[in-house]
């Protein structure tokens, strides 16, 4: 892996920039799922309990972006 870290580093960043890009389409396009850590698994089971405890506590999203974007 070094080897080819260092190798990288003759390559433009255009091109390298590409090479991610392929590289994230291609572990996009497999359809693999990666496990959750216990804290992310958690985190969800807290997130999906609080919004079943309160279904119509939430904030729409046009007045989330209104706040965001100018």
């Amino acid at each position: 892996m070094t080897e080819l870290l260092a190798n990288l580093e003759g390559i433009s960043v255009s091109d390298r920039l590409g090479m991610i890009q392929t590289i994230w389409d291609s572990i996009e396009s497999s359809h693999q799922t990666l496990p959750l850590s216990k804290t992310q698994e958690q985190e969800l089971n807290r997130r999906f309990a609080a919004h079943r405890a309160k279904p119509d506590d939430v904030v729409p999203w046009d007045e989330i972006k209104s706040e965001l974007l100018p």
